[in-house]
């Protein structure tokens, strides 16, 4: 995911392999999202969920539940 979307490689095996697994029945995570053009590019090719610091970074799970509620 680092070299998204700027590398046309990374881009074509991303969504190659996100093809392979949408006609395999699977659900397809991202790890590693860190820049909105990441999560803009993932949403663009129909990635099921994503991960990263972009959206949280590790946690204390008593800090978790503020965290989401502040996403809501």
């Amino acid at each position: 995911i680092r070299d998204i979307p700027g590398d046309d490689e990374a881009k074509a095996l991303i969504e190659a392999i996100i093809q392979m697994s949408k006609k395999l029945g699977k659900t397809v995570v991202a790890e590693g999202v860190e820049h909105q053009e990441q999560l803009d590019y993932l949403c663009e090719v129909h990635c099921d969920h994503v991960q990263g610091y972009l959206l949280g970074k590790p946690m204390p799970e008593n800090e978790l539940f503020n965290h989401a509620n502040t996403l809501i």
